[in-house]
C-alpha cells in the first residue's frame, strides 16, 4: 500500500467478486492508496482467474480501454 502511495502514474485495480485468492476488500484498500488518475474495475461474479471467457473478455476490455486512455 505504501508503495502505490507514491506511484505518479494511472492505475486501474481490477478485481473479481468471487476471487478466492485477493479478497475485494483487498483491491479496494488499494484503490483507496492509489493516487490519481485511478479507476476501481470490479467485475461481478469473476473469480481470481477470470474463468469462464465472458470475465476475460471483460477484464481485456477495460484493460484496453484504460492503455487506450492513458498510453499516448
Amino acid at each position: 500500500v505504501k508503495a502505490l502511495e507514491k506511484i505518479k502514474i494511472p492505475v486501474q485495480i481490477t478485481s473479481g467478486t468471487n476471487d478466492e485468492y485477493v479478497p475485494l476488500s483487498t483491491a479496494i484498500l488499494l484503490y483507496k492508496s492509489a493516487g490519481k488518475p485511478k479507476k476501481l474495475n470490479i467485475i461481478k461474479d469473476a473469480d481470481h482467474f477470470f474463468y469462464p471467457e465472458k470475465f476475460r473478455t471483460q477484464l481485456i476490455k477495460s484493460s484496453l480501454s484504460w492503455f487506450k486512455k492513458w498510453l499516448k
